[in-house]
């Protein structure tokens, strides 16, 4: 008989004690590879997306380049750091409906009166866990990425 874990990656982080208010938690979104062929061959250069959040409802988003990935996720964190805004949240979850958009994808988050799980987004989730956030219901309307239309 298989074990329940087989086939699932270990968690990374063996120490399972909360983060403290105040202490900045970071989390990769996305590193992409850029090829560029030259003379030689191809050269890479990496991509890399991070959030950043300090538990207390405060919360940045970062992208850096570089030609390694440990230097591309540096320069990330660093921006992700210095771009940290203060989120309003209202019992762990947000205070009213917002809409974000950007180019053709628009998101609706609303509150979750139930206190339910997050339902969210792969990358909206990353950043409602650096917030703290537990109660958020988002939609979308950009197809593929796992919401329901708005």
């Amino acid at each position: 008989m298989a074990s329940p874990n087989q086939g699932r990656r270990q968690d990374r982080s063996p120490d399972k004690t909360p983060p403290a208010r105040g202490d900045t938690t970071e989390k990769v979104v996305f590193i992409n590879r850029c090829a560029k062929v030259v003379k030689g061959g191809r050269r890479f250069s990496f991509s890399a997306l991070i959030v950043a959040g300090d538990h207390d409802g405060k919360v940045g988003v970062g992208f850096g380049k570089a030609n390694e990935v440990a230097e591309a996720i540096r320069k990330a964190s660093e921006a992700a750091r210095k771009s940290m805004e203060k989120v309003s949240l209202h019992e762990n979850t947000i205070p009213h409906e917002t809409i974000g958009e950007f180019g053709g994808g628009r998101v609706l988050l609303r509150p979750d009166v139930v206190k339910a799980t997050i339902e969210a987004l792969r990358n909206l989730r990353r950043r409602d866990e650096i917030l703290k956030v537990r109660g958020i219901r988002p939609r979308t309307n950009t197809p593929g990425d796992g919401g329901q239309p708005s």
